[in-house]
């Protein structure tokens, strides 16, 4: 079973470079799961994002 469930959602466009190796993995990963890499990215960082329980400390700081 995918560790990611992507669901469609409005985007803003930004350029993000990756090595060979991951973007080649992103693509694979996204045919996997029949959605676009940028939805693989978008939902891979978000993950990580909710579970840094640092950056969730950091996020409640006024620094961010």
């Amino acid at each position: 079973m995918p560790l990611l469930e992507i669901n469609q959602s409005s985007h803003i466009c930004a350029s993000v470079r990756r090595d060979e190796v991951t973007a080649a993995q992103v693509d694979q990963y996204a045919a996997f799961i029949k959605a676009s890499a940028d939805d693989v990215v978008d939902k891979a960082l978000n993950y990580v994002f909710s579970k840094d329980r640092y950056f969730q400390d950091f996020l409640k700081t006024p620094q961010a």
